[in-house]
């Protein structure tokens, strides 16, 4: 978000807020601006909305972390992690390809796997960090515009 979205950053937290009949005060405000900063007004203003809908979680006020949640997705399994890298159709799975290996995801079991699966798992936040920041490494980049050319080109 841009310093020009602060306002209605406080007005949608402001209502979601009242949703659940609390309150916010400025510096709550500050934390939750400083822990959503980074993603659009759209993103969060969508995930709010995604966390009211949630049958189960939409029951409490949401926390910046659950709002992250909805934006990110939750951690995924070490067999999602592996699933993904097999066939990766987005750059979080092109980097857990890279990670895990090409041949070891061709020629080794699920159960091997799973402890690469968990490496990926620990470097989530770091390769989601990296991709809003734009900040993948050459050899990166070159496997996700691969990738996603393929995929382009099945579709």
């Amino acid at each position: 978000m841009k310093a020009r979205d602060k306002q209605a950053f406080a007005q949608t937290l402001t209502a979601i807020a009242d949703l659940y009949g609390k309150q916010i005060s400025n510096a709550g405000m500050r934390i939750w601006w400083t822990a959503l900063e980074h993603y659009s007004l759209a993103q969060v203003q969508q995930a709010l909305s995604n966390h009211a809908q949630d049958p189960d979680r939409g029951q409490f006020m949401p926390k910046p972390g659950d709002v992250v949640r909805q934006i990110d997705g939750g951690r995924p399994s070490p067999d999602e992690i592996i699933a993904m890298a097999l066939n990766p159709t987005d750059p979080i799975g092109v980097l857990c390809r890279i990670e895990i290996g090409s041949w070891n995801l061709q020629n080794w079991t699920a159960d091997k796997l799973r402890p690469l699966a968990q490496m990926c798992i620990k470097k989530l936040p770091e390769w989601h960090e990296k991709l809003r920041k734009d900040k993948l490494l050459e050899h990166e980049r070159e496997a996700v515009s691969k990738y996603v050319e393929q995929r382009r080109q099945l579709t």
